[in-house]
């Protein structure tokens, strides 16, 4: 997140996400242990035009993050963000309907698809700039439908990964999406598509087979995945996990202690309640 300092005036990266219990505060962990070096990429949102130079300044202090950003006034945004607050995410939550699918906003996908166009120009940029050999890239969630396929197109190859922070629809709702096709063809550019539930990854291969006719494959190794021309597109079910080092250091802490002592003092009443019931 970015913000003005209201007394110098300067633009501030204020980082967000921090809490080891989400996606985010894993993977800076695996970072700070040297397991992995990640680069980020994502938009960079403001309220207020900037100018070129303050672009640049913040562009290197997040370099020093390994982030690279893409600027988008909220104005331009705007489009891409009404079809997805109103198509995409109720969609694939199940929350859509055949009179819903005509509305208003679905003359946004063009913005939909050009604002995933960008961050896929963005991700070949970094790759070419900063890591030549770099194969893998990770995408995250309902926002970027579309990169794998424009990823693809640039750098056939790619080991593409796309993780499903949200439901996946049964066919009977996806099917009536306009651009059902198009998403689904950009999904099976990837290498591996990952899910909360076997639900969900069930409502996925369940789609591709109604919709485009694949058949689900059990492929070597104990893993199953779709043949989409000729190319493995492996399924996998998986969640996110929470880091143990974490936990323990929590424990240990001087606040979860007093914090633990409160609790007990103030649940011993019912504790003890408890206990006459069981007596009797």
């Amino acid at each position: 997140m970015v913000e003005r300092n209201k007394k110098t005036g300067e633009l501030t990266i204020q980082k967000c996400f921090h809490n080891p219990t989400m996606l985010y505060g894993t993977l800076e962990n695996m970072i700070q242990k040297k397991q992995f070096n990640f680069k980020w990429i994502g938009l960079v949102t403001t309220l207020e035009d900037v100018s070129e130079q303050e672009k640049s300044d913040l562009t290197e202090k997040f370099k020093k993050m390994n982030a690279y950003p893409i600027f988008m006034t909220s104005q331009e945004l705007a489009p891409y963000l009404l079809f997805y607050e109103n198509i995409i995410r109720p969609l694939f939550h199940n929350f859509k309907d055949l009179y819903d699918m005509k509305n208003e906003y679905l003359k946004y996908w063009k913005d939909y698809v050009d604002v995933n166009k960008k961050v896929a120009d963005k991700i070949i940029e970094v790759k070419n700039e900063h890591s030549p050999n770099i194969k893998t890239i990770w995408i995250h969630n309902c926002h970027l439908l579309m990169v794998p396929l424009y990823v693809k197109k640039m750098y056939e190859e790619a080991n593409i990964g796309f993780y499903f922070h949200s439901p996946f629809p049964s066919s009977a709702h996806f099917r009536i999406h306009k651009n059902r096709f198009e998403i689904l063809k950009s999904l099976l550019h990837c290498d591996c598509i990952a899910f909360h539930l076997f639900m969900y990854a069930r409502n996925f291969f369940k789609t591709c087979n109604r919709l485009l006719g694949f058949e689900l494959e059990f492929l070597r190794g104990g893993y199953f995945g779709i043949n989409f021309h000729g190319k493995n597109v492996m399924i996998r079910v998986s969640h996110i996990g929470i880091e143990e080092s974490f936990i323990q250091e929590l424990t240990l802490s001087k606040k979860f202690k007093t914090m633990s002592r409160q609790f007990q003092l103030a649940m011993k009443p019912i504790f003890s309640l408890l206990q006459s019931q069981i007596k009797n």
